[in-house]
């Protein structure tokens, strides 16, 4: 006897079969890359005072934003200012977290004065729209390319023995020379892991 044909219903039924599965594999995927963010979060917190949850949150989200390494830009916004969103460089006049020089401010739309009177949260804002803008869509995955991108944007694909600029090895104090000089104080000063060397 030919078995009956199967009814719409159980064709429907088979059809979500696939559907449901990719589903529960698709949140179980975004569940994992959620407990990751959260964990690396967690480390930027535990590994700097200045950074609470809700901060250490946001430099995670904009270090996806521009393709770079959390914990690098954790890193760096340690170096530069402390965590500190109103430090400034009386040298420069650069400003807050990733020291905004005027001119940079100037060309995001804002200036040094009005970005020294936000929180550090609301500043994160302002880091992330730079590196944007700086990065131009290229990855900022390398550590010492994203130290770059702040310290001196020209200097992103130089080797790491190029010399700064004199007016640039001035305005730090003698102190950085080449690419490799800032990025040997900033491994220095780092509490959390990133790549060890220039690259």
């Amino acid at each position: 006897m030919p078995s009956a044909a199967p009814s719409d219903l159980s064709l429907g039924v088979r059809a979500l079969i696939p559907l449901a599965s990719a589903a529960v594999l698709g949140g179980f995927a975004l569940f994992r890359r959620v407990g990751k963010e959260d964990r690396v979060a967690q480390r930027i917190a535990e590994g700097y005072s200045w950074a609470d949850a809700g901060l250490a949150d946001r430099i995670v989200e904009v270090a996806e934003a521009v393709r770079a390494d959390p914990f690098a830009l954790a890193n760096l916004i340690q170096f530069e200012s402390g965590g500190n969103p109103q430090a400034r460089n009386p040298a420069t006049g650069a400003t807050g977290l990733i020291q905004f020089i005027p001119s940079t401010a100037s060309r995001l739309g804002t200036s040094t004065a009005v970005l020294g009177s936000m929180s550090a949260l609301g500043q994160m804002d302002w880091v992330e729209r730079y590196l944007l803008d700086v990065g131009k869509g290229r990855s900022l995955k390398s550590p010492p390319r994203l130290a770059m991108a702040v310290f001196y944007p020209a200097a992103m694909s130089w080797p790491a023995w190029a010399v700064f600029p004199w007016d640039v090895i001035r305005a730090n104090g003698y102190r950085i020379y080449t690419p490799e000089d800032y990025w040997d104080r900033l491994a220095a000063h780092s509490k959390l892991p990133s790549t060890a060397r220039w690259a």
